[in-house]
């Protein structure tokens, strides 16, 4: 007997037919953002279950669009710029880092030349999505799009440690504090309190001469709308020209001035 539909109902929507290859390498993409490292091509293939041969073709023409790029020294994969670019896009049209570029230009508008950048927080901690160097040239380092920051011992970390919630946190401050990495001696849990209390009461958190002597980082919380923290702007300048601007307490205070501001455009 021939199915009759009833009148008035809805038809049966069938999905969208896709491209199959598309999301077959993708698997790819999703191993490796799930590494959260460089891995081989065979490591990859295994956790993306498919050949290496299969594998190698669609990491050729991620290659070519600049979604991967490989380590030509070890042979490694990891993301490319062009993942970098989609993320930071995707990022740009939420509100606390369309909030912080705004911030950004009225501070430099104000002729402030510091190194800056803004944070989010990921499952490997704070990591920079955002920045703009300034024309300062007493800053001896690159601040790279993707560095994960120190949660002890950097201001962003320390603003992160204070407003993220101590369950999102732990896991990520054991693995800083069992890494091994050379710095400053750990804080003790009094210590670490203490730090949490003072940039709680301040409203953003100031990290001199600490990991490298003679530079002074200031970073400041931006809120989303729920009043969670949401990202974390951060400038970098050699403590000299930060105490010349009357101290890191004026500039934090310009920063969050900047923030209300670029919330009013």
């Amino acid at each position: 007997m021939k199915a009759v539909r009833m009148s008035g109902a809805e038809p049966e929507k069938r999905p969208s037919k896709g491209v199959q290859s598309i999301e077959v390498g993708f698997t790819l993409v999703r191993a490796l953002l799930a590494a959260g490292r460089a891995v081989s091509l065979k490591d990859l293939a295994q956790a993306a279950g498919m050949s290496a041969s299969k594998a190698h073709s669609y990491m050729v023409s991620f290659k070519k669009i600049g979604l991967i790029s490989q380590d030509s020294r070890n042979g490694l994969y990891e993301l490319g710029p062009f993942a970098a670019e989609l993320g930071v896009s995707r990022l740009g049209q939420q509100g606390p880092l369309l909030i912080a570029e705004r911030a950004i230009h009225g501070l430099r508008e104000r002729s402030f030349d510091g190194s800056m950048f803004v944070s989010i927080w990921s499952e490997r901690g704070p990591v920079i999505v955002l920045r703009d160097e300034g024309n300062d040239a007493g800053v001896p380092f690159d601040i790279r799009v993707g560095y994960h920051s120190s949660i002890l011992f950097t201001a962003t970390g320390r603003v992160f440690l204070s407003f993220v919630h101590p369950a999102v946190v732990g896991p990520v401050l054991t693995r800083e504090r069992e890494s091994g990495v050379a710095g400053p001696p750990p804080l003790t849990e009094e210590e670490m309190q203490a730090v949490i209390t003072d940039v709680r009461a301040q409203g953003f958190a100031i990290v001199p001469d600490l990991l490298l002597f003679g530079l002074t980082g200031v970073a400041v919380p931006l809120f989303d709308h729920g009043g969670s923290l949401g990202a974390v702007l951060t400038t970098i300048m050699p403590t000299r020209k930060a105490e010349a601007r009357g101290g890191a307490g004026r500039i934090a205070e310009a920063m969050l001035q900047s923030i209300a501001e670029a919330r009013t455009i």
